[in-house]
């Protein structure tokens, strides 16, 4: 007979996405742009997901409440010659389902890439936002402001 232990299984589990998850990933990056149209499941998103879980570089995670799809993230582990011929990492993309937001699972999510990246021996990892009020939520992961990060779009480069 087994007994209890008393221990609580956590109800946020995060494992990383495989094909099967397009629909999923689409949805949940529909909370990171809501003012965009839901991207459609059709053959161009099969097959810029199919290229993205071949990549071996791109590693997508997605963390489950209670099974069922929160949140999720990107990372990009980029090769390097400099810093010992280190990579770095690229965190994109991070969205929390917006009926999940305040449980800390984006906090456990951004945690298990971290933790991912050092594993794989990054020197750093950058992340970006364009919402000041998320840059609290970073810092207490972990992140601080230590370079200027520069975006450049093609409408506002092109003459």
């Amino acid at each position: 007979m087994m007994h209890h232990t008393g221990q609580k299984l956590d109800p946020v589990q995060i494992r990383e996405a495989s094909m099967d998850d397009l629909a999923t990933i689409l949805e949940l990056n529909h909370h990171l742009h809501e003012n965009e149209p839901l991207v459609a499941v059709d053959s161009r998103a099969l097959e810029v997901w199919q290229s993205m879980i071949a990549d071996q570089r791109l590693h997508c995670f997605i963390a489950e409440y209670n099974r069922e799809p929160a949140a999720s993230c990107m990372l990009d582990i980029v090769p390097n010659l400099t810093r010992g011929i280190r990579p770095f990492g690229v965190l994109q993309n991070v969205v929390t389902h917006k009926d999940y937001r305040g449980l800390g699972i984006g906090a456990k999510l951004n945690a298990y890439a971290l933790d991912f990246a050092w594993k794989s021996d990054c020197y750093q990892v950058l992340v970006q936002t364009g919402r000041p009020e998320v840059v609290v939520f970073y810092e207490r992961l972990g992140f601080r402001p230590d370079k200027i990060g520069l975006v450049a779009k093609p409408e506002w480069t092109e003459k």
